[in-house]
């Protein structure tokens, strides 16, 4: 197994790629920490998790810890490193998935609110930086560590009516890749997943706002004519990614990004 006896935190892991992480990286025999403000999602992800590892037939007896988390609060993120290390006694992955898609339906910057922007910067921005200003010095003092944040393709290529949303994903890369050369001698990779249209809670969000603004045909749409592979892609193929960026094989591997987008920025 990839992970034996690790320790993994994965902020939003209630639903979609932050869940699929979750239990790919415990069937790979890490003890998983599933942290959300969603309480019950977050509780559901753990019973998937025992049920994964429990059906799995490698060795090795993974456990999960729900611990309900908001990481645009610094007491909340700070509380959740330190019950991780009271469980598990380290940290050694750090998945940073909890997002949020932001206002929707406004045409330009100016029909914003300061409130709009600053909820959204708060979870995508300084939630990540918060919670490796936690984790960061727990898997320096063991040695090292992997952190992984999941931005997205919105972070390189805009698109009107999400200022806040691509300013956020945006600007995690350029965190990753800071970070990356600040911990590059501690022996803790940053790493980035930039993933595309996956079929998620989150992409369900964004057909529903583009059907009540008259675009009937928005699901069809956004399912087929998202890539070149014209399909959603799975949390799962998104989790596929963050376990090889976790593992030993990204030993050389930091301060960069993966894209997981069907070839959507290949054009």
């Amino acid at each position: 197994m990839k992970l034996q006896d690790k320790v993994a935190i994965v902020t939003g892991g209630a639903s979609g790629q932050g869940r699929a992480i979750a239990v790919l990286f415990a069937q790979e025999g890490a003890n998983v920490v599933v942290a959300d403000v969603d309480v019950a999602g977050a509780e559901s992800t753990a019973q998937a998790v025992i049920s994964a590892v429990a059906r799995s037939t490698s060795p090795g007896g993974a456990r999960a810890l729900t611990i309900p988390t908001d990481v645009s609060d610094e007491a909340a993120v700070e509380a959740l490193v330190s019950e991780t290390v009271r469980a598990f006694g380290k940290v050694d992955i750090l998945v940073n998935s909890a997002g949020r898609l932001g206002p929707a339906g406004k045409d330009t910057a100016d029909q914003l609110t300061l409130e709009e922007w600053d909820v959204t910067l708060s979870v995508n921005l300084l939630g990540p930086w918060l919670c490796i200003k936690y984790a960061a010095p727990i898997m320096r003092a063991h040695g090292g560590g992997s952190i992984i944040n999941v931005a997205s393709t919105a972070g390189l290529r805009p698109f009107a009516g999400a200022a806040p949303y691509c300013v956020s994903k945006a600007g995690l890369l350029m965190l990753t890749k800071t970070v990356a050369l600040e911990y590059v001698g501690d022996g803790i990779r940053v790493t980035a997943i930039c993933p595309g249209h996956i079929d998620t809670p989150m992409m369900d969000t964004v057909i529903s706002d583009m059907e009540q603004q008259g675009n009937a045909n928005a699901r069809e749409q956004v399912r087929t004519q998202s890539n070149p592979m014209g399909r959603l892609g799975t949390p799962e193929e998104v989790a596929a990614v963050a376990l090889f960026l976790a593992s030993e094989d990204a030993s050389f591997v930091t301060g960069s990004y993966v894209l997981a987008d069907g070839g959507y920025m290949a054009g």
